[in-house]
């Protein structure tokens, strides 16, 4: 009998588990279906109205909101000291708040032809960056974002305030190289104007613009000037720090006939690209030359006249080019001042980059010159003064 109980006993723990397993606790449950995380978008296209000697023009960019592409907002072909005109420039963004910015990159300023005019107005060379044309060529610009019913109108009112910080300029001061922050753009239309003039420019008062060719010479004939415009737009939330883009500066040297300083039109060349100003002479994206002599060894100098070109010169890179004469140099050097420096008997219009052979410079030591060899139909010469603005510098 006690087997049978003790039997019938397990049966029934064994029971009194699956009871307690199966039985249920009071609950609830709640369901969010069909949750979704999309980054949001920021969209920018362009127009353009424009005017040409006060009329609209086919000569002047007049498109509606586009994705750039070829569109130019200037384009031609044939002006005279006296013109002018005007561009109402929209930027047309939609659904984010955002940062923007225009940025001009490629400026070159060529030199078509030497006209006799041209050469007794004291124009002595030709070709490509021979050109006067970007200082002879003065914009102003304005936020053109008066009151509503006034806003983007092709008008400079009361209020709108310029662009640059010297109000007009020259485009060889103004737009070479430069980078401008627009400000914060709420979804919309936003418009920047634009004035330019062949001559001398007024500004003011009373919000009147002016031009005035008469004291144009006759240097800047058949002169050829172009450039990129860029604008760039960047999320405004969660970016307080926001810095607009540098556009990268391109310089390109040539080999010249001594003396006449004409360039020799063949294959030897360089070019040089560095990012503009800031706190060191950043040209990583380097200096590229080629039709050198072959397996030779070059220094890239800062020349700094009168000579020996050490007042202050600096010395920027070295290489050896291949048995193609081909060379690439690349370098970020803190120079501690601008160029041209102060010094320099080219200041302060601008500063000469050569591209020398290494053992004439410092004797071949890699450090500031001056020079101590000169043997100038081996070297490439700057095709036009360069300026650099060393941000850090005292």
């Amino acid at each position: 009998m006690k087997k049978a109980l003790l039997s019938l006993f397990t049966i029934g723990v064994i029971g009194l588990v699956v009871v307690a397993v199966t039985q249920s606790f009071f609950s609830d449950t709640e369901t969010s279906t069909g949750n979704v995380l999309t980054a949001g978008a920021i969209d920018l296209k362009i127009d353009s109205e424009c005017t040409y000697n006060g009329e609209r023009s086919e000569q002047c960019g007049t498109w509606g909101p586009v994705d750039l592409t070829n569109e130019k907002f200037f384009n031609f072909f044939d002006l005279k000291p006296g013109d002018y005109g005007e561009n109402t420039i929209s930027l047309d963004l939609s659904s984010n708040p955002a940062h923007a910015c225009v940025i001009v990159e490629n400026m070159q300023d060529d030199d078509l032809g030497l006209t006799e005019p041209e050469s007794e107005d004291g124009d002595v060379s030709d070709g490509p960056f021979y050109g006067e044309l970007s200082s002879e060529l003065r914009f102003f610009t304005w936020a053109d974002n008066g009151p509503e019913q006034n806003s983007c109108d092709n008008v400079w009112q009361e209020g709108e305030l310029p662009l640059f910080s010297n109000a007009e300029g020259p485009a060889s001061d103004v737009l070479d190289g430069r980078s401008y922050y627009l400000g914060k753009l709420d979804p919309g239309k936003s418009c920047i104007g634009v004035y330019w003039c062949y001559g001398t420019m007024a500004v003011g008062p009373g919000n009147a613009l002016s031009c005035n060719g008469a004291p144009v010479n006759n240097v800047s004939q058949t002169d050829a000037l172009t450039a990129d415009i860029r604008f760039y737009v960047e999320q405004y939330r969660n970016n307080p720090n926001f810095v607009c883009p540098l556009p990268e500066k391109r310089l390109v040297l040539e080999n010249k006939i001594p003396d006449v300083w004409t360039v020799i039109e063949d294959n030897r060349s360089a070019t040089l690209t560095w990012a503009g100003d800031g706190p060191t002479f950043d040209f990583s994206s380097t200096l590229i030359a080629q039709g050198l002599e072959a397996n030779t060894k070059y220094s890239l100098i800062y020349y700094a006249d009168p000579w020996e070109g050490d007042n202050p010169g600096a010395f920027l890179g070295t290489g050896i080019s291949n048995g193609s004469g081909d060379l690439t140099i690349a370098g970020n050097v803190n120079l501690g001042f601008d160029l041209p420096h102060p010094s320099d008997a080219n200041y302060p219009t601008g500063a000469k980059i050569w591209l020398v052979l290494a053992s004439d410079y410092n004797s071949g030591l890699e450090l500031t010159g001056p020079m101590t060899g000169w043997q100038p139909t081996r070297y490439l010469f700057e095709t036009k003064l360069i300026r650099y603005d060393d941000t850090d510098a005292p």
